[in-house]
């Protein structure tokens, strides 16, 4: 999968997850439920090594796909699926051998690939919304105290790994 395309995908996951949970308090008063695969983000664990490995996977897939404009055009069509984390992990495992076993040289299955890209972009943008005072609490269901913890404290570290998702890097 394509970088950024994947970035943008989660960017997108992440404004939705934002835009549900602004009213978090009255969706889940009222019952609501939300998509399994952002809860399953939302209770996702970071650790540095999984961040480290999921975005070191992340440059190598972008620096394949820019050098590969067929295998760049293909990632772009399944990017243009809207499918769950299971269909899209399993759709790099059969149709992109290349950036799968990309994936599994840092240590991740693609589908924990995903995920971690996920609940990263969705963890730093909660954080870094708190950070500049953007929200006093995290909306209910958006993020772990731990895991909201672990990025506060790493902050600046982790910025600066994701700086490698950015084109032309």
């Amino acid at each position: 999968m394509r970088l950024r395309r994947a970035v943008s995908f989660l960017a997108g996951a992440c404004l939705l997850v934002l835009t549900t949970t602004l009213n978090g308090r009255a969706l889940a008063a009222a019952g609501a439920t939300f998509d399994p695969d952002i809860q399953e983000a939302w209770h996702y664990k970071l650790t540095m090594e999984k961040v480290q490995a999921a975005i070191t996977a992340s440059v190598k897939v972008n620096k394949l796909l820019e050098s590969n404009a067929a295998l760049r055009q293909r990632s772009d069509d399944l990017d243009n699926q809207h499918f769950s984390l299971d269909r899209r992990a399993k759709a790099i495992d059969t149709s992109f051998p290349e950036i799968a076993a990309i994936v599994r040289a840092s240590g991740l299955g693609t589908r924990e690939w995903l995920l971690i890209n996920m609940a990263y972009v969705s963890d730093m943008m909660y954080v870094g919304m708190k950070k500049m005072g953007q929200v006093k609490d995290y909306p209910p269901n958006t993020i772990t105290p731990e895991n909201a913890a672990f990025v506060d404290a790493h902050f600046d570290q982790l910025s600066q790994l994701g700086q490698g998702l950015s084109p032309g890097r």
